[in-house]
């Protein structure tokens, strides 16, 4: 489910909303990618995006050259991590071709390392993960676990047996990639240093120390749990996740579905529900898991991702949050001097007809709650045209554009 689906979805509850002619409405613009990326997102030595970047009304949709392959992107935000990825796998690259690698390879053989990485990638596996740690182990002996598939990024639960999950999570960490990314080049590339490093005895910082110069050279934000997704296993980041989440007050029912959503990698979990562990004592946000649940793709995932952590910045570092509230199929927060918030992680809005609905409808629940003269803000990580700022100030509602620090400072 895109961004436009999931406001379609929200539109199903909104009943009556004020009456707006024609020529109140845009089309989403196309931009030009010179005058809208950072230079570094834009072109460097490994990469290039297409000049030509068409906008839904929400998120800007981009093509990204590189000498392993085209790669599309969903939002800005998806833009940086693919850039990333493909300056990593220049390094993964410069790694094979190191004395350190073939001499791994000497001691594996190809063939073993070329079956191997079908084991890590093929998702089929059947036996459970290896517990690691005595505390672990009894952790997990109550833990209902059974019923939590992996989710559609992880590899195979053989790998985690025989430790090259393991072994894997690390190289990514040190290149600085998610190992549960939906890249399959760079899951290829992965696959086999993870390989060679567990059967050849490569270690990852030796590795690493191969490849000379930076790993990474673009613009990005800082992984601030990058300890945790590099030592803990995809099963007992669920395991942790539906701890906190049964802690914050989130029914059974509600966690099963989350946690069982295959849409959702460890990685988008695991920043979600630490965004919203960051809030203690903030009511309403078993409302903002809900609505994550049954997402249809991975760009939705990342959305509800980055949602998340802009209200613990917002709550954090503006003013704090006291509770969530439900705006349809979305999710707002009122604010402890009684403000209505709506933050969203979006690249671009155009009023369309669409956005025009939703912004009334929502401007219409928020003074039936709370009176005229409420206060109530809009939030979003990119900008906004001219007439949607026009009509929102109109409606009473305050637009805060390029708020991407929020994100950052939510943690992730």
């Amino acid at each position: 489910m895109h961004m436009c689906a999931l406001v379609a979805l929200t539109a199903a509850s909104w009943g009556t909303v004020l009456p707006a002619s024609a020529q109140d409405f845009e089309d989403p613009p196309v931009f030009e990618a010179s005058r809208i990326l950072a230079p570094d997102l834009l072109i460097g030595a490994e990469h290039q995006v297409d000049e030509r970047v068409e906008n839904d009304g929400y998120m800007n949709r981009y093509r990204i050259h590189s000498r392993f392959g085209a790669f599309d992107a969903q939002s800005t935000a998806e833009l940086a991590i693919r850039v990333r990825e493909i300056y990593a796998m220049a390094k993964m690259s410069e790694l094979q071709s190191s004395d350190v690698f073939v001499s791994a390879m000497k001691k594996t053989g190809s063939g073993v390392v070329t079956g191997v990485t079908g084991i890590i990638s093929d998702p089929g596996g059947s036996i459970s993960g290896a517990a690691s740690g005595v505390g672990k182990l009894f952790k997990r002996a109550g833990a209902k676990l059974a019923g939590d598939p992996r989710s559609e990024s992880e590899g195979s639960s053989v790998s985690d047996l025989i430790g090259l999950e393991n072994r894997k999570r690390e190289y990514a960490a040190d290149f600085g990639v998610d190992v549960y990314s939906s890249n399959e080049a760079m899951q290829a590339q992965l696959d086999r240093i993870a390989a060679a490093g567990y059967f050849g005895g490569m270690s990852t910082s030796l590795a690493v120390g191969a490849v000379a110069g930076p790993i990474l050279t673009v613009t990005g934000g800082v992984d601030l749990m990058g300890d945790v997704f590099r030592s803990t296993s995809a099963t007992d980041l669920r395991l942790m996740n539906r701890e906190k989440l049964a802690s914050m007050g989130v029914s059974p029912d509600v966690i099963d579905l989350f946690i069982g959503d295959r849409v959702f990698s460890p990685r988008h979990q695991t920043l979600l529900v630490a965004a919203l562990a960051q809030m203690d004592g903030v009511d309403g946000r078993a409302h903002f898991v809900k609505f994550a649940v049954g997402g249809e793709g991975e760009d939705l995932a990342l959305f509800r991702q980055r949602q998340a952590q802009m209200y613990a910045g917002y709550h954090r570092a503006v003013e704090p949050i006291v509770e969530f509230v439900p705006f349809g199929a979305l999710v707002g927060a009122r604010t402890k001097s009684g403000k209505t918030v709506f933050n969203a992680p979006l690249d671009h809005i155009a009023w369309t007809s669409e956005m025009s609905r939703f912004l009334r409808w929502a401007d219409g629940q928020v003074l039936d709650a709370e009176g005229k003269g409420a206060a109530r803000e809009l939030w979003i990580t990119g900008t906004m045209s001219a007439l949607a700022k026009r009509r929102l100030s109109e409606l009473g509602w305050t637009v805060r554009e390029n708020a991407t620090a929020l994100v950052s400072s939510g943690g992730g």
